[in-house]
C-alpha cells in the first residue's frame, strides 16, 4: 500500500504569502496541481495544510483527498511530516489494510512540475520494494543527473530508466552530477525516525548520513530520471515556469 503525504502547510515567506493557492499559468492552484500529479500513483492521499487555510482545504476536499491540519506548521517541514504520518495511522486503524506493508510517499506542495512518467517509475520501484521483507525495504527517491552521461547498471522501464544501485568509483563524475529530488518514499521501518524529526530540513537530517554510510545500498534506492521537475520547487513568484 502506498500512502501519499502532500506537505502544503509551509509559510512561503519568500513567495509573499498565498503560495499554495497561487495559480500556475494553466490556471490551476500550485498545490492542487502537485496533488493531482501524485494521486494516481498512491492508494490514499493526505494533504497537510494550515488550519486557517480554508481555501486550500476546500480545493483538496472537492477532489476527495484527505485533509489534515497541522497546528504546528510554524515549526517547519518536520512538523508537517509527523502530522501526516499520525493522520495516516488513524486512517489505517479504520481500514481493512492496516496490517499491510506500506510506504509513505512524501511530496511537496510547491513542486508541481514532476512528470507523470517520473511518478510511474517511482511507483514500479516501490512496488518492487514492497515485495521484499519489511526489514529490506529501502527509501526510494528520484535522482536527476546534470551531466549528459549514464549512471551504471540501468534497467529498462517504460518512460525512462531507473538506477539499480549507486555508482562505482570509476563513475565518480556521474555520481557527483546526481542531484537528489522529490518525492521521497519511506517504508514503515523508517517511521520511528520520521516521528523524531525536529528541524525544518525534514527527513534530510537522517537521509544524508545514510547516503555517506556503509548502509547506503541497504537503505537508499535511487531512481534515475531525466525530469528536472524533481528539483524544481517554487520559492518565489519568478520561479513559476510559463
Amino acid at each position: 500500500m502506498k500512502i501519499g503525504i502532500l506537505l502544503a502547510a509551509g509559510l512561503g515567506r519568500r513567495f509573499g504569502g498565498g503560495k499554495m493557492i497561487h495559480p500556475l499559468p494553466n490556471g490551476t492552484p500550485m498545490a492542487l496541481q502537485s496533488a493531482r500529479h501524485l494521486r494516481p500513483f498512491v492508494d490514499e492521499l493526505i494533504c497537510v495544510v494550515q488550519p486557517q487555510d480554508q481555501v486550500l482545504k476546500d480545493l483538496f476536499q472537492a477532489e476527495h483527498y484527505h485533509v489534515c491540519e497541522n497546528s504546528n506548521y510554524a515549526d517547519g517541514m518536520s512538523s508537517s511530516i509527523k502530522t501526516g504520518i499520525r493522520y495516516c495511522d488513524d486512517l489505517l486503524d479504520r481500514s481493512e489494510t492496516k496490517n499491510d506493508e506500506h510506504y509513505f510517499v512524501i511530496a511537496l506542495g510547491d513542486m508541481p512540475y514532476i512528470d507523470n512518467a517520473t511518478y510511474a517509475q517511482l511507483n514500479i520501484t516501490i512496488e518492487r520494494e514492497l515485495s521484499k521483507p519489511s526489514h529490506e525495504q529501502r527509501i526510494t527517491r528520484p535522482a536527476y543527473s546534470s551531466m549528459n552521461c549514464n549512471p551504471p547498471q540501468y534497467g529498462s522501464m517504460t518512460g525512462g530508466r531507473y538506477l539499480l544501485c549507486h555508482t562505482s568509483e570509476k563513475n565518480k563524475n556521474a555520481a557527483n552530477s546526481l542531484k537528489m529530488g522529490h518525492p521521497v518514499a519511506f517504508p514503515t521501518r523508517f517511521k520511528p525516525a520520521l516521528l523524531k524529526l525536529k528541524s525544518n530540513e525534514g527527513a534530510q537530517t537522517f537521509i544524508k548520513p545514510l547516503m555517506c554510510s556503509d548502509q547506503r545500498d541497504d537503505a537508499i534506492n535511487l531512481v534515475y530520471v531525466e525530469d528536472k521537475g524533481v528539483l524544481l520547487d517554487i520559492d518565489r513568484v519568478e520561479d513559476i515556469i510559463s
